[in-house]
Formats: C-alpha cells, structure tokens, sequence
C-alpha cells in the first residue's frame, strides 16, 4: 500500500469512528466506491453522500473534494458531506463542510425548539 493511500486510510477510519455515533451501521465504502448506496467514501450513512480527504494542504482538500462530493452525491441524490482531516490533527479536528443551506438546517436541529 502507498504511503498517501495508507494515509487516507487512517483519515478515513478515524472519521468512522465519529460517523458511527449519529450512524451506527456507517462502514468505509473501501476500493469500490460506486456500491449500492452510491459513489462514497463511506455507506449507511442515510440521506447524506461523505467524501473523505486527508491531504496536507485542506484548503486544496476542499478545492478538489467539493466538486467531487457534490458531483458524486448528485449522480444517487443524496446530500454532500466533505470531511478534511487537518495536517497532522485527529480526525475529530478536522472540517465538516456542508451546503449552506444544508448547514443552516442542521443548526435549525441542534438549536431547542427550532424547525
């Protein structure tokens, strides 16, 4: 295995973790990205398509990973999630990047009382 491909393995499993929490049957989709549940980095994850990227630059992460979430997500409908591990942090310091809009709704359910 390469040494970049080792990385974004790690990167991917530690995002996992995190992922199984609101999905608990959440699995990393492996080589064969375009499974049953559509081209992702990972399936189980309800109505939302999450692309991982563990690169050392994440704004470049973010620049190449967007189009290819929400390219991805839009071939089975599903909502895009890019995940960017930062250099040299956990996964669980990473970026969560979503739509706006998408964003704005999940504020909307975190904060009590609002639809």
């Amino acid at each position: 295995m390469s040494k970049e491909r080792a990385k974004g393995t790690r990167g991917e499993n530690g995002h996992l973790k995190l992922l199984r929490i609101p999905f608990p049957e959440a699995e990393r989709s492996g080589s064969n990205h375009y499974t049953p549940w559509g081209p992702a980095d990972f399936i189980n994850t309800g109505t939302f398509a999450i692309e991982a990227k563990n690169w050392s630059d994440p704004y470049k992460a973010i620049r190449r990973g967007w189009p290819q979430a929400t390219s991805n997500a839009k071939k089975v409908d599903l909502e895009p999630i890019l995940l960017v591990t930062m250099p040299h942090k956990r996964a669980s310091e990473g970026l969560f990047v979503v739509r706006e809009e998408m964003g704005i709704r999940l504020l909307a359910r975190y904060v009590e009382g609002v639809d």
